[in-house]
């Protein structure tokens, strides 16, 4: 698996990307549903998902310098970012 993740490939960028934002909001998820917390009224707190995002993106840039990574992990970053505004604006949460 870890050599999966060590390649300069658009796939292994997106795939990265993905996991790195599903992982951590299903964790907040498991953790707001143990505590008994609504998730509607946390949806601001998904936003701390795209930190992880953020450093993937960095780490395939900086760190392992492969430019079609980099690429394809930015751009699913910047669309799923721009689509998790469009719903907190259209929601009116922000």
């Amino acid at each position: 698996m870890k050599k999966f993740f060590l390649q300069n490939k658009v796939l292994v960028g997106i795939v990265a990307e993905v996991l790195s934002l599903i992982i951590p909001a299903l964790l907040l998820y498991a953790g707001l549903s143990v505590f008994s917390l609504q998730v509607e009224g946390h949806e601001r707190w998904f936003a701390g998902v795209f930190i992880v995002g953020i450093l993937v993106v960095r780490a395939y840039a900086k760190a392992k310098e492969f430019p079609k990574a980099t690429k394809a992990s930015a751009i699913v970053f910047f669309v799923t970012f721009v689509l998790f505004m469009a719903y907190l604006f259209k929601n009116k949460i922000l």
